[in-house]
């Protein structure tokens, strides 16, 4: 019949399988721990363990890797490949500062806090940042009523960056009435490395007067999440 395939062609085609899977290297598991790692691409270096040499090596894009973590690889064919890494997933990479925020914010342009900033550490260029931001004041006699913005400014000197991002807003109706507000925001992508977060605040109009004092307790979350 045409096109068939005899038992003489399926015996010369089990052997010369049986021959290449004889000829490539064992897919043979070893343990390292990781050295550096392109945020970008798969690329990272490796020391294995009984060595001092760091290795290039890749990953599997779905497994994290951070300069210091204990990894697994696995060979395949000629090249290793981290497999797997002994480290907490990015969605629980997490700072959360509580502080005492003072000062009196009198601008309509936004107006940096005392005592209410962190130093945060992005492992990567392509993940997010979920930045959630609680706090209280109120607002001073004689200027309600108003809306009060509030955010974070993200910042290193370098390579130089600087951004501010709103995550919230209040409408302050009532004069020296303490109140609480929280909202949180999913920030835009920006470069792995360490920068400085700090919370301001703005009013929404000239002639306004938001006052933070030690009874009001203001709370910065920081998360970076894929």
């Amino acid at each position: 019949m045409a096109g068939a395939v005899s038992r003489f062609d399926l015996e010369l085609m089990r052997q010369t399988d049986e021959r290449i899977a004889a000829a490539l290297p064992p897919q043979t598991g070893r343990m390292g721990r990781a050295v550096t790692v392109d945020p970008n691409t798969t690329a990272c270096t490796v020391i294995f363990d009984g060595s001092v040499i760091a290795a290039p090596v890749k990953r599997f894009a779905n497994v994290t890797v951070r300069p210091g973590d204990r990894v697994g690889l696995q060979l395949q064919e000629a090249e290793w490949v981290v497999i797997g890494a002994y480290t907490d997933p990015l969605g629980d990479a997490s700072i959360e500062t509580l502080g005492t925020a003072l000062g009196s914010i009198t601008s309509t342009s936004n107006q940096l806090v005392a005592g209410a900033s962190t130093t945060i550490a992005k492992a990567a260029d392509v993940t997010r940042m979920r930045v959630t931001v609680h706090g209280g004041g109120w607002a001073a006699a004689g200027t309600a009523p108003f809306e009060v913005f509030y955010g974070v400014r993200i910042s290193r000197a370098s390579p130089a960056f600087s951004a501010d991002y709103d995550v919230g807003r209040y409408f302050l109706n009532v004069a020296s009435d303490h109140r609480a507000w929280s909202a949180f925001r999913t920030l835009p992508a920006i470069a792995g490395g360490s920068y400085t977060m700090q919370l301001y605040l703005r009013n929404s109009a000239a002639a306004k007067q938001t006052n933070l004092g030690v009874e009001d307790t203001w709370s910065i979350k920081w998360e970076e999440i894929r």
